[in-house]
This record gives structure tokens, sequence and C-alpha cells, in this order.
């Protein structure tokens, strides 16, 4: 067996919000239970989030409807939006954003996507980038190569801020994570 696999990057992703919006106390996690990368995701949260001094507040929507009903009811203490990896909630992205940038909340999206879209910030792998190393190891076996005999690889995640949803919700960013950021 062979392939790219999407390492365990959410820890990391909610340490580097919080470098960026370090007064945070209230995290905001809309996600659909119901799918299993949103799930995952949020279990890796709540491990860390103590240990962060973070308190996850989240927010359960399987389909539409349920995330309009969320995102017209998030908390008023809410501080910042932490998004996971899955489709309910990410498909409304641009209401999410909208919400976030009326209440000036930072939003974390799960890949580069999200913050090319407007969201503040994400620590993820970039669609296109995984794609043409997946496509790479697909060459290799079409020309003959044993699967079993190709290793695994882990896609690269990348820092990606965006500096235009930082001044909608006149949040400076600090120069450390500036320099990181690609």
């Amino acid at each position: 067996m062979t392939g790219v696999k999407l390492s365990q990057n959410q820890a990391r992703r909610l340490e580097l919000l919080l470098e960026i919006a370090p007064a945070t106390e209230r995290v905001f996690i809309p996600y659909d239970p119901e799918d299993a990368a949103s799930s995952s995701a949020v279990a890796q949260i709540n491990e860390l989030a103590p240990d962060l001094g973070v308190e996850i507040v989240e927010g359960l929507a399987r389909d539409d409807s349920e995330v309009t009903e969320l995102l017209n009811n998030i908390p008023e203490d809410i501080e910042a939006i932490f998004l996971v990896p899955g489709t309910t909630v990410n498909s409304r992205l641009n209401d999410v954003l909208a919400v976030a940038v009326d209440r000036k909340l930072p939003v974390s999206g799960p890949s580069t996507i999200q913050a090319e879209k407007g969201a503040l910030t994400t620590y993820g792998f970039i669609h296109q980038e995984v794609g043409v190393q997946a496509a790479r190891i697909a060459d290799q076996i079409l020309k003959g190569a044993d699967p079993g005999e190709l290793p695994v690889e882990t896609a690269e995640f990348f820092l990606a801020v965006n500096l235009q949803a930082a001044n909608a919700i006149e949040l400076e960013i600090p120069d450390k994570i500036l320099q990181q950021a690609q």
C-alpha cells in the first residue's frame, strides 16, 4: 500500500491561532458530528485545549439548515472560530466569514483554500500540491512500480495568513508569525 497521508495538524493549527490572537479563551468549532474527519479533528483539539487554557465550544450541524441556525446563534462570548475538515460547514465558508467579520472574530481554516477565500489563517495542505504528490506516486505505479515498495508520503503543511482578513477584523499579526507564513 502507498499514497499520501494528511497528518494530524489540528493541534499545531490551534497553537498558531493562539499565537496570532493570544487573548483568545473561547473557541467555537462548528462541525458535523457524523463526519469522521470532522469528529477526529475535534477530538484532537479537545485533547489539547485544556493545556493551552482554551475552552472549546462545539456547534453541531448535520445539514445546511442546521448550519444556518448555528451561525445565527454563535454565543456572544466566542473569541475565535476554528473550522475543521468536512463539507457541511465548509460549504458555507462565505457565511461563516461574514459572521466573523461582523463580530471581529479570527477564523482558522483546515487548508490553505480557506485562507485564500478570506479566513484569517490556516496551517494546512495545499490541495494542488497533494494532488501532484499523489499523481507522482500513481505515475510510478502505472509504469510498473510495486505499490508495496513505495513508501507512504506525508503531505507538507503550510502556514497561511490572510492580511486582508486581519485588517477586516482589526487584528495585528505578530512579526514572528508573518516570518513563518507562506
